[in-house]
């Protein structure tokens, strides 16, 4: 078996574990198709924008944990775009925007961890 080859079968076998039960037959393969063109540009929801939740918390600086938090507890967080939990990452990003804007800036840098 060829390094193309042993890629594709391993990237086709990830692909089918995230989409889940929504994978038809020729689902996985045209996605890998796709990811394997190098496409120097991903609209949103193309399988070149697709992130797992480790790619959301590290986009929004947070634990993989958070992001589970996040998701069941914030109207505003984008949902995801398969059943396998994947994210648009243009979608993440702008949800990162709106979240630097509307929230409070928490406790000042060196406050004392008590209540007064």
């Amino acid at each position: 078996m060829s390094p193309t080859q042993s890629i594709r079968e391993s990237l086709e076998f990830v692909v089918t574990r995230e989409l889940g039960a929504a994978a038809d037959d020729g689902t996985a393969q045209r996605l890998v198709d796709a990811l394997l063109e190098e496409k120097p540009w991903a609209p949103a929801g193309s399988v070149n924008d697709l992130i797992n939740r480790d790619g959301v918390a590290k986009i929004l600086g947070v634990g993989a944990r958070s992001v589970s938090e996040y998701a069941l507890r914030d109207p505003e967080f984008p949902a995801p775009e398969t059943t396998g939990r994947l994210w648009s990452a243009q979608k993440i990003r702008a949800y990162q925007k709106m979240r630097k804007t509307t929230r409070s800036p928490g406790r000042p840098k060196g406050s004392p961890n008590v209540k007064s």
